[in-house]
């Protein structure tokens, strides 16, 4: 009986961050068809993406977004942008 009131409560935490973890809105998502930020490739290394801001773009599938010729990105990781940007 001890362990399983031990239990319910670890459970109950364990619930609740599974919850939360998928029911989180991430702002660089973005479907609602709002202009978005993005990034872009750049060549130089110590600074690998620029940031493009008002993009009329989506996560969703579509043509390629781009922005002044170059493919737009969703999000900036360290030394590389990643996650392709669509046209609305």
């Amino acid at each position: 009986m001890k362990k399983l009131k031990m239990l319910i409560p670890i459970l109950a935490i364990v619930f609740a961050l599974a919850a939360s973890a998928f029911t989180a809105k991430d702002s660089s998502f973005d479907n609602s068809g709002t202009l978005m930020q993005g990034y872009i490739q750049n060549d130089d290394p110590s600074q690998p993406c620029d940031q493009v801001n008002e993009l009329d773009c989506n996560p969703n599938s579509g043509d390629l977004c781009t922005y002044e010729g170059k493919q737009v990105y969703q999000i900036k990781s360290g030394t590389s942008c990643f996650n392709q940007l669509y046209k609305n």
